[in-house]
């Protein structure tokens, strides 16, 4: 989530996927990584996560809260569908982004976990 915000408001950002020492120059003033190297990076993660987090319906009670496999297959969706648009509107091929955004998207809406929010009864039809 923090790559993805600093993605949408950088572009591309350097990846730091360790924990860094005062020595480590190079990754400290080093160059940015590439937009794709940044999307792929977090999508790379997001797919890592959804293989180990639980469903929405197997989280405790007392844990609920926590990041679910849906949360992550969401962010998944919305971080494919950002830059896919983003390229499609600047005449480079983000197909292959859009899909996986819809794939992902599919799952969550799928998996039955999870319902639109309907409480016209209390809150009206406006």
């Amino acid at each position: 989530m923090a790559y993805f915000n600093l993605f949408k408001d950088f572009g591309g950002v350097p990846i730091i996927d360790k924990v860094l020492s005062l020595t480590d120059d190079s990754l400290l003033f080093g160059p940015r990584n590439t937009r794709e190297e940044v999307v792929n990076y977090i999508l790379k993660d997001l797919d890592a996560a959804t293989s180990i987090l639980p469903a929405e319906s197997a989280i405790a009670v007392a844990d609920k809260g926590r990041v679910s496999r849906g949360a992550a297959l969401a962010l998944k969706a919305r971080v494919a569908l950002f830059e896919g648009t983003w390229r499609k509107f600047r005449g480079e091929d983000g197909a292959a982004l859009l899909d996986l955004a819809i794939n992902a998207s599919n799952q969550v809406m799928n998996s039955g976990e999870y319902e639109i929010f309907d409480r016209r009864d209390v809150l009206g039809d406006e």
